[in-house]
């Protein structure tokens, strides 16, 4: 519902970003960007983390490599760092979601060299030698098929509880407007009105929840979502 309140307003809600969110809602420009710590599998110990290696690289990570190796990884485990690639927060630094996906175990690896590196004062060769204009060219991400529309929601409402980009539904909406009855009915604002009425409102099922009755029969609780909010039955 807020969600939908806010498409209403114009207002844009955006996924987390590494380089300019912190663990709460953060206004970014003319939009709205959901916090680090919202995302599934993030605590708070991990978005400190990452504050303080935005901080030691003094600007902003250029990419999934550079994250890995200024992060400390014990505080940012590899569940955590899928889950912020799967929910869009490195979007803004170049590759996409399935190749930084990919490359995710290697970044991983080579961060923690590089790190251990530093920390002991090793230089690379370059470094050594002082030539500024010949440092190593940064890792590249493997060559792998983005994901589709359909993968990058359910990436996302499995990391945010939420679908942020777009929604599942949207290609259909004009479809599901004009099938509706009554007219602008929608299961996030169901009142009175349709008490007792028979309505037709388009949905999908986005869970189900198979329990046991108290007389030990099965019953399954099934949660229907359109575009402005969902309802059980």
């Amino acid at each position: 519902q807020y969600m939908a309140d806010a498409a209403r307003m114009k207002i844009k809600i955006a996924p987390p970003d590494v380089n300019t969110c912190q663990a709460d809602f953060t206004v970014d420009g003319e939009q709205v960007r959901f916090g680090l710590a919202a995302v599934k599998g993030v605590g708070h110990k991990a978005v400190d983390a990452i504050i303080a290696g935005r901080q030691e690289v003094e600007g902003a990570f250029t990419d999934l490599y550079h994250f890995c190796e200024y992060v400390n990884l014990r505080a940012v485990n590899r569940g955590g760092i899928e889950a912020l690639i799967k929910c869009g927060a490195f979007d803004a630094l170049g590759a996409h979601r399935a190749a930084m996906s990919a490359a995710l175990d290697d970044a991983m690896r080579l961060g923690q060299t590089a790190a251990s590196n530093r920390r002991s004062g090793q230089m690379n060769f370059f470094e050594a030698f002082g030539d500024g204009d010949a440092t190593p060219q940064a890792p590249r991400f493997p060559d792998v098929e983005p994901w589709s529309e359909a993968q990058l929601l359910t990436a996302e409402k499995e990391t945010l509880g939420l679908y942020i980009t777009s929604h599942p539904l949207v290609r259909y909406g004009w479809e599901l407007d004009s099938l509706t009855q009554p007219h602008g009915f929608a299961l996030g604002r169901a009142d009175d009105a349709t008490e007792g009425r028979n309505v037709n409102v388009g949905c999908m099922i986005a869970g189900i929840r198979p329990v046991m009755t108290r007389k030990g029969d099965k019953m399954g609780i099934i949660t229907l979502e359109d575009l402005h909010g969902s309802v059980e039955v």
